[in-house]
């Protein structure tokens, strides 16, 4: 449930710069803005991990899912420093100092046990970070590390955060060992950027749909998806989607001339800031003796989110 927004935040907000000031777009904060993240550490693998703003007021945004702040914290621009607000206390503290200098030394204070007396260090405001869930570069970044002086070996460790994206990675210790949290995926101002989150529905090394050439389909309602699956694989049902939230997306090769072809869907990412997606594709080829019949091989996949228009990256590799 969303917290009472703090009185005091007219105050806040007028002071300093205005909004277009440059360090603000570093994190933007509209409503509806979310990112997820690839959460690992040595006991949860890979585990998605949202953070989303549930509402922004006149320039105060409450945020959910900060690590160590996870069931929500108001936060408010200031200048270039951006404040949260400390319930307990009924104040608004300093909690990232975009505009200070590298090297900058504070303390945060906030309600959580994880953000009390947090020492913190402006570390550097020119940072290149790599996202491998992306395959892509965020330049410009800045990092802020974090130390807390109260719970030993607990809480975020740093934050690197990149212009008009947010938090791309973000560390934090606890009994279990080290966990890191990368970008997968955001929507940002209704623009989606990152990954597309699918399932695995159909592979196989022949599809009957009359096709000659290597092809990339979109579906998003029942009925063209029907008439697909009766070309495709005739006299079956067509397997259900939720077509209210889902795309299937269908990649066939093409004729190939043996059964030791394959294809499968590596990756779909959002060609931000448009809506389409770059799908893109393996193709495993054979390396010893097959069977002789032609092939046409496919693969088809589920996407949570929906998907209108794609264009296909397509690899070979020789199959292990």
């Amino acid at each position: 449930m969303r917290k009472t927004i703090p009185m005091v935040l007219a105050l806040l907000v007028s002071a300093g710069t205005a909004w277009a000031d440059h360090y603000q777009k570093y994190w933007p904060l509209d409503d509806g803005n979310s990112w997820t993240y690839s959460k690992s550490n040595p006991v949860a693998r890979f585990a998605p991990y949202s953070v989303s703003v549930q509402g922004n007021y006149s320039g105060v945004a409450w945020v959910e899912g900060l690590p160590g702040l996870e069931d929500g914290v108001w936060l408010a621009w200031s200048g270039n420093t951006l404040y949260a607000w400390n319930k307990s206390a009924k104040a608004w503290r300093e909690f990232l100092k975009f505009g200070a200098v590298t090297g900058t030394t504070y303390t945060v204070n906030l309600d959580h046990a994880l953000w009390l007396n947090v020492q913190v260090k402006v570390k550097t405001k020119s940072e290149r970070f790599y996202d491998a869930q992306l395959n892509k570069t965020f330049y410009n970044c800045v990092r802020f590390t974090f130390v807390n002086t109260m719970v030993a070996d607990a809480g975020v460790t740093h934050f690197v955060v990149a212009p008009k994206v947010g938090i791309v990675h973000w560390s934090e210790q606890s009994l279990i060992g080290p966990t890191n949290a990368v970008l997968m995926s955001a929507t940002l101002a209704g623009k989606k950027l990152g990954k597309v989150i699918f399932s695995a529905l159909d592979q196989g090394p022949k599809t009957q749909f009359p096709t000659n050439d290597a092809k990339l389909l979109v579906f998003n309602d029942p009925t063209a998806w029907t008439t697909f699956w009766m070309q495709h694989k005739p006299g079956t049902a067509a397997p259900s989607v939720d077509f209210g939230k889902q795309s299937a997306i269908v990649v066939i090769a093409g004729w190939r001339p043996n059964w030791g072809y394959s294809v499968s869907v590596q990756n779909i990412l959002w060609n931000y800031p448009q809506k389409s997606v770059t799908v893109s594709v393996l193709e495993t080829t054979p390396t010893g003796p097959t069977p002789n019949p032609m092939s046409k091989p496919y693969c088809i996949v589920t996407t949570n989110e929906k998907v209108f228009t794609a264009t296909m990256k397509w690899k070979v590799q020789s199959a292990p």
